[in-house]
């Protein structure tokens, strides 16, 4: 393979992975907006009732198991401590058509990508 090949190879490559990022950050923002997560959770400000998606990705940084844990925490309403100590059950993430788990594994690639 040549220069050229060499670098048309990577430009598609290129092409493709910013592809794919783009349409987990518009699968993102959609789930976002739709089931008002932005009520309690920001990108990356720490002020908020919950973590930001910053912390979140931290947290799961290098946890081969990240992907798992976060569909079973948006699928299931587990119960979650805020910051003044109280509890309540974590909103189910809903999806248009119903358990769309792509659209689920887009937004957690999205907050993982933070």
């Amino acid at each position: 393979m040549n220069c050229r090949q060499k670098l048309v190879s990577l430009a598609v490559a290129l092409l493709c992975c910013t592809s794919a990022q783009a349409t987990d950050a518009d699968i993102a923002d959609a789930l976002i907006r739709r089931n008002n997560c932005s009520k309690c959770h920001d990108v990356a400000k720490e002020d908020t009732v919950g973590p930001s998606f910053k912390v979140t990705a931290n947290k799961y940084r290098d946890n081969a198991q990240a992907e798992e844990k976060l569909i079973t925490h948006l699928t299931t309403a587990p119960v979650v401590k805020f910051p003044d100590g109280s509890t309540d059950e974590h909103r189910i993430v809903r999806t248009t058509p119903s358990d769309d788990m792509e659209q689920l594994k887009g937004l957690i690639r999205w907050i993982l990508s933070h």
